[in-house]
């Protein structure tokens, strides 16, 4: 679904702000960074980007003389967590009606996020932004993605660790029928031998699970508790 009779903001200038933006560009009348520092202001604007500088002070004039409050989208993505919070928390009692899209590096600072008033949280793991990425390569999984951002439901993102004594442990994932069994689609795996090797699902590689691999999936709360409970593992 196009939103281009909407403005986005993202505040912040690092990977997670940088796929953020690259995948909405499109989707929005106009994107723009909000960052920190006259280095990543001055970066943002030599790679082409609408930028601006803030500095967590309550004085959000410039936003509201830039930007259609009434129907604006704003992503939260600085990567130092009580910033991330306390931005979240005067934007919210600034801005009533805008949508907030906190991202979040565990679940307590997710819950915090929350509390300070996003609409969404996006959980701030080194997939993530990967996951994000592959998905809007497919006009049917950017459905899932816009429902994830925008719609209020249960559908989420989730990490399951694959435990020691698990069913599954030695089975490859094209044997099983996730989403038929238990409602839910695996988007990627972690290997946990291999930290940084990143496989997603939909590429044809047919991994063997092991303990310790995490798996990205995603479904509706309901059924990622009761898949982690058939799986014998755990949500990181």
């Amino acid at each position: 679904m196009k939103r281009k009779q909407s403005d986005a903001i993202v505040f912040g200038y690092n990977e997670y702000a940088s796929q953020i933006v690259r995948n909405i560009r499109s989707e929005y009348r106009s994107v723009r960074y909000y960052v920190m520092s006259d280095e990543n202001l001055e970066s943002a604007l030599e790679q082409g980007y609408d930028a601006a500088l803030f500095d967590l002070s309550d004085d959000w004039e410039e936003i509201i003389t830039s930007n259609n409050i009434e129907d604006l989208m704003v992503f939260c993505a600085l990567e130092n967590t009580a910033n991330n919070i306390f931005l979240t928390i005067s934007l919210r009692a600034t801005f009533e009606a805008v949508q907030i899209i906190a991202l979040a590096n565990d679940q307590e600072s997710g819950n915090k996020l929350k509390m300070a008033g996003a609409n969404k949280i996006i959980p701030m793991v080194e997939a993530t932004a990967n996951v994000i990425t592959g998905l809007l390569e497919s006009p049917v999984s950017s459905t899932i993605v816009h429902h994830l951002l925008y719609e209020e439901s249960d559908l989420k993102l989730a990490q399951i660790t694959m435990a020691e004594n698990s069913k599954f442990i030695g089975k490859y994932l094209h044997d099983i029928r996730w989403h038929e069994v238990f409602g839910i689609i695996i988007l990627a795996v972690v290997d946990h031998a291999v930290s940084t090797s990143f496989i997603f699902t939909g590429k044809g590689q047919n991994h063997q699970l092991d303990p310790g691999d995490m798996l990205i999936v995603i479904g509706y709360e309901k059924d990622i508790e009761a898949f982690k409970r058939s799986v014998g593992g755990e949500e990181t």
